[in-house]
């Protein structure tokens, strides 16, 4: 091969090495772009630094700053102990329950205020959004004064006026902690289909009530099909959330001996004797593996809502439905 040869052979790699050099160098003389470089290292450092170290004390046989070795026994003592089942289920009923419920509130609410003209919605708006500003725990603690089975105030209600023995309601369940987590998790699930609401075209909707379809097939085939990532994704992200909440938990899952990941996570790190922060470790890794596969499925959910939007040309608005009781209480 000629050397004029061999100089147009390397051109291609000396010009693409130039121009990434001037796409490197264009990016870093932007100072917006070191803000950005910094702002990223910092989140990088906060998320990744506490997550090295999280797998790194699930894999030494002795507590962080004690000179150990490395081993899985703490992996085949907490995924191998048979109490480790009922946890998982615990806490995938948990998590399901709880998400679940959350997106059939957020779905009411967001129906009655963006596609009904039902009296006082926008209050109905407010009140869905307002638990998302309160503390969890503060929420756990006032449905536990409500519902608690002993002296709960709406159980004392139905003991002094129905004669009952003992009030219907217990908190201290499955069902109680299901329940409350919901109602904390609801707002966000309500924010995200209420906007997959509000940006849906009509247009569709009425063509298929022109064509004779009632309301509840205009539900079935047309609104509920266009809103199916957005619920998918709430209802995943709740889970997530509903998954690694320890307020709850701590409020009405510790004192009702119902084990989930959270309370295991606590037990063996905090409220046992000796401690063993391993194997806490061990188990935060667990519940690390379900977010990050849930957050996964959240991203693909998402990600498919481009196959599933309207293109419009021009402004709309979402249908409402009328109803009697919108009709009788509306002002004039």
């Amino acid at each position: 091969m000629s050397a004029n040869e061999r100089i147009l052979a390397a051109e291609p790699n000396l010009l693409s090495a130039a121009w990434s050099r001037t796409r490197i160098g264009s990016f870093l003389r932007q100072p917006v772009s070191w803000v950005f470089i910094i702002v990223g290292g910092i989140i990088g450092f906060l998320s990744l630094y506490p997550t090295f170290f999280l797998f790194y004390g699930s894999m030494m046989d002795a507590p962080l700053g004690v000179p150990g070795h490395f081993t899985l026994e703490n992996y085949i003592k907490a995924y191998g102990d048979p109490e480790v089942y009922p946890l998982l289920l615990n806490s995938f009923i948990f998590g399901l329950g709880a998400s679940g419920l959350s997106v059939v509130f957020a779905l009411a609410l967001a129906w009655i205020t963006i596609r009904t003209n039902a009296p006082f919605r926008r209050l109905f708006e407010l009140t869905a959004i307002i638990p998302n500003i309160l503390p969890p725990i503060l929420v756990a603690i006032s449905w536990v004064m409500l519902l608690n089975p002993s002296n709960g105030l709406i159980n004392a209600l139905f003991v002094k006026f129905l004669g009952l023995e003992k009030g219907p309601f217990n908190i201290y369940s499955m069902a109680g902690l299901i329940f409350v987590e919901a109602l904390i998790l609801t707002p966000l699930a309500f924010l995200i289909i209420a906007a997959a609401l509000k940006s849906m075209d009509p247009s569709l909707e009425e063509s298929a009530k022109t064509l004779g379809s009632g309301e509840l097939g205009v539900m079935s085939r047309i609104t509920f099909p266009l809103m199916r990532p957005a619920i998918l994704a709430a209802a995943t992200l709740n889970f997530v959330r509903a998954v690694e909440s320890f307020d709850t938990p701590a409020i009405i899952a510790l004192p009702a001996r119902i084990e989930v990941f959270t309370t295991k996570i606590w037990r063996e790190a905090l409220g046992s004797f000796p401690t063993n922060h391993n194997l806490a470790a061990t188990y935060g890794v667990g519940i690390l593996t379900v977010a990050l596969l849930f957050v996964y499925l959240y991203r693909r959910f998402t990600s498919q809502v481009e196959s599933f939007s309207t293109v419009t040309g021009k402004g709309f608005r979402p249908i409402r439905l009328t109803s009697a009781v919108g009709n009788t209480w509306r002002l004039p």
